[in-house]
């Protein structure tokens, strides 16, 4: 019976690998291209960052980043970066298979998020490793004002 209840706990403890053992958040640098003095805003908030500035993204919002440019100082337009593509982590995955016979783990880590990281192929992402990602963001606002 002890041995019944042991196998039960292991296998609801290891239910959610992702959840349990990953980050929550991801490491993303952001880089402005063709800008020297970018004001670079998260989603639709006013708080602004700095170009190559280093910020931290929740994983359950990967399929929902988006960055807004305005280049003042040069009196340029403005310009959204959205980016809606993720992946699936498969480390996390083949854990939720290998320790649970049911979906229940597989169905947590996706609601919650941390199954997922960034797509590497929309343009503009580059992975460094599982937990930082660079997004170089090409600014075109100020190309109708060049010499």
């Amino acid at each position: 019976m002890k041995k019944i209840i042991l196998a039960i706990s292991v296998l609801l403890f290891f239910n959610s690998c992702a959840t349990l053992f990953c980050k929550q958040t991801y490491v993303a640098q952001i880089k402005v291209l063709n800008s020297k003095s970018p004001l670079i805003y998260i989603g639709i908030s006013e708080n602004t960052i700095k170009n190559n500035e280093v910020i931290k993204i929740k994983r359950k919002d990967i399929a929902n980043v988006s960055f807004r440019v305005i280049d003042k100082e040069n009196n340029c337009k403005g310009q959204v970066f959205i980016f809606k593509e993720r992946r699936a982590r498969i480390g996390p995955i083949l854990l939720n298979c290998t320790f649970t016979a049911y979906g229940l783990g597989i169905l947590i880590d996706a609601l919650s998020g941390a199954m997922y990281m960034p797509s590497t192929k929309e343009s503009g992402i580059e992975k460094v490793d599982n937990n930082y990602y660079i997004y170089n963001l090409n600014y075109t606002g100020c190309a109708d004002k060049k010499e």
